[in-house]
């Protein structure tokens, strides 16, 4: 057997173990997934563990104004809110997409949405990793024709599963590569509606520093870039996690990110993800490294 041969049969156990794995995670009930998704959680901020310190390092760096105790008790929120949101993933992956829909209570400020695609410009939506982003797709597929960018994994066979997954519900998925990405501005054109992670950082080169709750990050060039070659409307929208389901929230984006400078765009793209944020901050992923690409003379955050 060749290396070759050796490094893609460890990749297809690889992945053959992964939806397995999420297939034998849908089968109890989705609140019984929850709860066990925040005990996880609760277990990794009581025992410190690295995700817990990536969320306390970016918390204390975003939200100053908290008190020590404030922000420690953010981060076990958080953390047991992301556990929720992995517990509920394998159920909205498997399920039928109408379960997944049933499981959306409310929805806020709609009208934003609807009104963007009267103009017959597309629409970027703006999808912070806050509350489960995956939910969102249960709504958009069912009553719109949505196309989200996503990153492949590196496995190919998780990778078509992960698209099967997603796009049986209606959504169109478009791998986030430089292929993927050229046809957008003619899709925003047909009035298309485009799904992006936001709050992402971008692979090197295709992103600039901008102010993210005050602090340098790196970010985004591709909305800001579309906003511009097609003048398409931008909202913010994330599943805002509720007691007895989802709350569809809907925002305007920052006016500043229709400017023609890139930098205020950028800036405006960071600041409506702020605002959503502000909204339900335990229920934002803080355990990601958003700040791990630094400026040139600044210190390294994540030294864990």
């Amino acid at each position: 057997m060749t290396m070759q041969q050796k490094h893609h049969w460890k990749d297809h156990l690889k992945a053959t173990f992964i939806m397995g794995a999420v297939r034998i995670m849908a089968l109890p009930p989705f609140g019984f997934m929850q709860k066990v998704g925040a005990t996880i959680g609760w277990f990794l901020w009581r025992f410190n563990v690295r995700l817990a310190k990536i969320s306390r390092i970016n918390i204390k760096l975003c939200l100053p104004q908290l008190t020590d105790n404030q922000a420690e008790e953010l981060v076990k929120k958080s953390l047991i809110e992301t556990g929720k949101t992995a517990g509920e993933m394998s159920n909205i992956w498997t399920k039928p997409p109408n379960i997944s829909y049933q499981r959306i209570i409310a929805w806020k400020n709609e009208d934003l949405f609807k009104q963007a695609i009267t103009k017959g410009r597309g629409v970027i939506a703006l999808a912070p990793h806050l509350g489960n982003w995956e939910i969102i797709v249960a709504y958009v597929s069912k009553h719109y024709k949505p196309i989200a960018l996503y990153r492949p994994p590196r496995i190919e066979l998780l990778n078509q599963w992960i698209i099967d997954a997603r796009e049986r519900s209606g959504i169109q998925m478009i791998p986030a590569t430089r292929e993927g990405i050229k046809d957008l501005p003619g899709l925003l054109k047909q009035g298309r509606n485009i799904f992006i992670l936001p709050d992402q950082e971008p692979s090197k080169g295709h992103g600039e520093f901008a102010p993210f709750f005050g602090t340098p990050a790196l970010s985004m060039r591709l909305a800001s870039r579309l906003v511009r070659e097609t003048n398409a409307s931008v909202v913010c929208i994330y599943g805002k996690r509720l007691k007895k389901g989802f709350e569809i929230v809907f925002r305007d984006a920052e006016p500043e990110i229709y400017d023609p400078d890139p930098s205020i765009s950028i800036a405006a793209m960071n600041k409506s993800v702020e605002n959503c944020i502000l909204d339900i901050p335990e229920q934002y992923q803080w355990s990601y490294k958003r700040f791990k690409t630094r400026p040139e003379g600044y210190p390294k955050l994540y030294r864990l």
